[in-house]
């Protein structure tokens, strides 16, 4: 088992994952334009969370200009850039 810390960090960004997947899911059933609004916070693909885990520090080392990001947009962005929606 992981320190506390690291079982925090694969825990936030498990659940930021799991909120924007689901997201990703409901595409399908939404009209056009909410689905368009909905695009830009969501992904799309069968993940993990050592899978996000890892997707989300190989994005932060890519991106260091953006460490001043809040929490959740940063996953957002590294889970996005990752498994982008079609």
């Amino acid at each position: 088992m992981g320190s506390p810390g690291t079982i925090y960090c694969a825990a936030y960004i498990s659940g930021v994952g799991g909120v924007i997947e689901t997201n990703g899911i409901a595409l399908s059933r939404f009209t056009p334009r909410d689905a368009n609004v909905l695009k830009t916070i969501s992904a799309c693909g069968d993940t993990t969370v050592g899978a996000s885990v890892q997707a989300f520090k190989n994005w932060a080392q890519a991106h260091p200009e953006l460490w001043t990001q809040d929490a959740p947009s940063g996953v957002m962005m590294a889970l996005r850039q990752t498994w982008p929606c079609p």
